[in-house]
């Protein structure tokens, strides 16, 4: 359990009947009883071993489901965004796809239909910055690449001089500073 968020889960040195609060990285002291549904639902996986086998697989299947999520959020921008705050960084530094050029050199640059290169836009969320400045972040900076992967020449057929495609993509990079609640930079 030691990548599940932190909140109240079923207490593992009872038998379930009360809640106990995970920080993220250890269990606390502090206690809860649990809602009656959730004693009922333990009583019942409590006072049958078939039940309370099944009931540990449920928990078990949701509880890695629940860190494959959570490990999956952290890899993202705004994961990794929450991660640098918790951990007190000051600076915060993504960098974001946001298009690909690719083709290929052709000697029918003048038939309709042939076009030689081809840009995919990647979709960020239009909100995405303003997620990662949720958590206490500021953008101090921003800039564009142009990260070329490749390219192809041939010669022209029907003059001199060659015809060249250049592939790569595009990439945002993101400069972010620590901000208090008031907004003042750390």
């Amino acid at each position: 359990m030691s990548s599940a968020p932190a909140g109240w889960y079923p207490d593992p040195t009872d038998d379930g009947q009360d809640l106990r609060y995970w920080d993220g990285e250890a269990w606390t002291d502090h206690r809860k009883p649990a809602d009656d549904a959730a004693v009922a639902s333990s009583a019942v996986a409590t006072t049958n071993p078939r039940e309370r086998k099944r009931f540990a697989k449920e928990q078990a299947r949701a509880s890695k489901a629940e860190e494959q999520r959570r490990n999956a959020y952290l890899l993202t921008p705004v994961g990794q965004a929450e991660a640098a705050a918790q951990r007190g960084d000051r600076f915060f530094q993504v960098e974001i796809a946001h298009s690909t050029l690719s083709g290929y050199s052709s000697d029918f640059f003048l038939a309709p239909g042939f076009d030689q290169a081809k840009t995919t836009r990647h979709g960020a969320a239009p909100d995405l910055l303003g997620k990662i400045e949720a958590f206490g972040w500021r953008l101090e900076h921003a800039t564009w690449l142009f990260i070329e992967s490749g390219s192809s020449s041939r010669e022209k057929v029907l003059s001199s001089g060659e015809r060249t495609t250049v592939t790569g993509r595009v990439v945002g990079i993101y400069l972010f500073r620590a901000v208090d609640a008031n907004g003042a930079a750390h």
